[in-house]
């Protein structure tokens, strides 16, 4: 793992060699106290730094915007407007003035992956370093054609021997109105025709609720209000047998609940 100012440190020629092993289809994001400054002139670096730099621009700060330049990077915490101390991160010991040293660099194209590039003083990150920005990642998004609507046949029905017979009457009959154009169009049809004839004979399959709570609601109530009462009985009056009563009753529940779940 190479280090934020080892990254810095390095030469120009290694620089680059480091950010072009990254594809650019991949999420690029340098985190970390750069010991830089670097100021609000983004007419001077107008696709590197926003309007929103704090304090003068030091020879780290220098290496660091050369550093994003070449590599089309940018310091997406001069871009956001935040209040003056939530801009900075770092306070000198000696003067006690506040300085912005820790920045979130990334490509551009990700600003949207930044919720808010602002300090966090009160976190206790175990560092005399404030906490900086929130980062949440957007997956990729996949586009894909929409394929034909073929609903799953109710194989549970194939078990009936009329099903099974008419079922076979339809194959048996489809290669006499198979077309003999092509190999392609003749396979189209016997495809077609199997599928149709399992539909007309074995129906569609039915979707199974996912809320398996709402399909057993007949069930569940009953238990549930039986548990609410004897709940009620034991709050009123606490006792051994009322207990014991409230106790079967949450089981009665659980047990219900898991059959319920589980067909």
């Amino acid at each position: 793992m190479l280090l934020l100012s080892e990254v810095i440190a390095t030469s120009f020629r290694g620089q680059c060699y480091f950010f072009q092993r990254i594809p650019n289809k991949d999420n690029l994001i340098l985190l970390g106290d750069f010991n830089a400054r670097v100021v609000a002139d983004s007419c001077s670096w107008p696709n590197y730094i926003g309007h929103f730099g704090v304090g003068k621009l030091n020879e780290n700060g220098q290496r660091l915007l050369e550093l994003c330049s070449y590599n089309s990077l940018c310091i997406f915490s001069t871009f956001f407007s935040t209040k003056p101390h939530h801009r900075v991160s770092w306070t000198h010991p000696r003067s006690k003035h506040w300085h912005q040293l820790d920045f979130i660099i990334t490509r551009k194209p990700m600003l949207n992956h930044v919720s808010l590039p602002r300090s966090y003083h009160s976190t206790d990150c175990d560092t005399d370093h404030s906490l900086i920005g929130r980062v949440r990642l957007r997956p990729w998004q996949f586009y894909r054609s929409e394929l034909t609507d073929h609903s799953r046949i109710n194989t549970s029905r194939v078990m009936k021997q009329e099903l099974r017979e008419q079922f076979s009457k339809v194959i048996d009959e489809a290669p006499e109105k198979c077309p003999t154009q092509s190999a392609q169009a003749c396979w189209d049809f016997i495809r077609d025709a199997k599928y149709k004839a399992a539909i007309d004979t074995s129906r569609k399959r039915a979707k199974k609720n996912e809320d398996w709570c709402e399909d057993n609601i007949d069930l569940l109530d009953p238990a549930i209000a039986a548990k609410g009462r004897a709940l009620n009985e034991y709050k009123r009056k606490a006792s051994a047998k009322n207990l014991a009563i409230y106790r079967e009753a949450r089981n009665n529940g659980k047990s219900i609940s898991r059959k319920c779940a589980n067909d």
